[in-house]
């Protein structure tokens, strides 16, 4: 399989499977913040923690999302979103 071949398959499975995983993920974080968190300030820091991570994981799946379709007819080598 050639590079180009392999790339153009990896966007393919990405643009296919990354909204549904982006969605699901989304909703793991709305029920993890939906619970108040912990008075205790070493327990509400590791909550803190867990919600960045969790929205950093969009973000990441997010920006994997938009480099896999198509933009104005070829695809969109910039992974980084900005």
């Amino acid at each position: 399989m050639h590079t180009q071949d392999g790339l153009a398959q990896i966007r393919e499975q990405c643009a296919q499977e990354l909204p549904k995983r982006i969605e699901d993920a989304f909703a793991m974080y709305r029920r993890y913040i939906s619970e108040p968190p912990p008075d205790d300030p070493k327990l509400f820091s590791a909550y803190q923690t867990g919600a960045k991570a969790a929205l950093a994981h969009i973000e990441a799946l997010t920006k994997l999302a938009r480099w896999a379709e198509p933009v104005g007819g070829s695809v969109n080598d910039d992974v980084s979103g900005d």
